[in-house]
């Protein structure tokens, strides 16, 4: 009985991660446009016109793909790879004490960021997925140990810079990747908009 309801308060903890809850936002919402698009494999490409972010959706008047085009996906290996990468570097800022608002923050605005500054490198083609606020994460990881001191934030810079190298293939938006990253070293370098502990001791340090 005690074990079951460990279990039980552990699975609890579980559905109030925030790296869980955004895993699910996105791979809910790959499940429903598979289903629209009849495919598992690729979202319909009308679909992707109507989601993805693109200089001439913003041009229309269609803002409210600079959202969405950081939570729909536009293949089964497009998304996998973001969640594998959303998974380790969001469980990594929570096991460094990061609340669940601030994760929440960085994910959305280096997101976003990461989307807009990269307009001018865009030309005519539609961008989608959580790329740029997955290295975005992984930036914050690297700002954090950063200010932590030591040599860590230079070992996870280099892998920034690796998976930088690894993700850049045709039809990737690597501005965005890139963008990501600065963004996220930022936001933990200087942590004025997050209120975990981290950002409030760092704050209260800067005041003095």
């Amino acid at each position: 009985m005690g074990k079951a309801i460990k279990n039980m308060s552990e699975e609890k903890d579980i559905k109030k991660s925030p790296t869980f809850i955004l895993l699910s936002i996105n791979v809910g919402l790959y499940v429903i446009t598979s289903i629209i698009s009849k495919s598992v494999f690729l979202m319909d490409p009308g679909m992707m016109n109507l989601l993805g972010f693109s200089v001439y959706a913003i041009f229309t008047g269609r803002f409210y793909v600079i959202l969405t085009s950081i939570y729909f996906h536009s293949s089964i290996a497009h998304i996998g790879s973001n969640m594998l990468f959303l998974l380790i570097y969001g469980a990594s800022l929570e096991d460094s004490g990061f609340e669940r608002e601030d994760i929440f923050t960085i994910y959305l605005v280096t997101g976003i960021v990461s989307t807009i500054l990269s307009i001018p490198f865009l030309g005519n083609a539609v961008t989608l997925g959580a790329s740029g606020a997955v290295f975005g994460l992984l930036g914050a990881i690297i700002g954090y140990e950063w200010n932590q001191g030591g040599e860590t934030w230079k070992k996870m810079l280099f892998v920034g810079f690796f998976n930088f190298i690894m993700a850049n293939s045709p039809n990737t938006n690597v501005f965005a990747h890139l963008i990501g990253i600065i963004a996220g070293i930022l936001i933990t370098k200087y942590p004025y908009i997050l209120q975990s502990e981290y950002a409030l001791e760092f704050k209260s340090h800067a005041n003095h």
